[in-house]
């Protein structure tokens, strides 16, 4: 699957499912959110790792869009976002369930370990 940057109506969709007030911002102007969604969607659907990000004007350093993914997550933000919008891929159909993939790749379990 590829990913292009977020339309106007998927950015409102997205801003609406955080239902999340920012901190007020400090010094540097911060970068956009829109940027950083972009950024991690990015990831999502390509599977690649941070440093294949592109850069460009449609996404954000890879250090801060880590940094907000890792504090969305700790605040719930990226679970209510992801799975409102799996719900609603579901609910229209547009994703099949019978169609899984789970990857052990990066499962910790040691080589050495024998199976119980």
């Amino acid at each position: 699957m590829s990913f292009k940057e977020l339309t106007e109506g998927q950015w409102a969709k997205v801003q609406e499912l955080m239902n999340w007030t920012p901190p007020k911002e400090r010094g540097t102007k911060r970068t956009s959110f829109r940027k950083i969604w972009n950024s991690i969607f990015y990831i999502l659907c390509h599977g690649c790792r941070w440093s294949d990000l592109p850069r460009g004007k449609s996404y954000a350093a890879k250090r801060t869009a880590f940094r907000w993914l890792k504090r969305w997550e700790q605040e719930g933000v990226l679970d209510r976002v992801l799975a409102s919008l799996l719900k609603e891929g579901i609910k229209r159909k547009e994703i099949d369930l019978r169609n899984l993939l789970i990857d052990g790749s990066f499962s910790p379990v040691s080589w050495g370990r024998r199976a119980s």
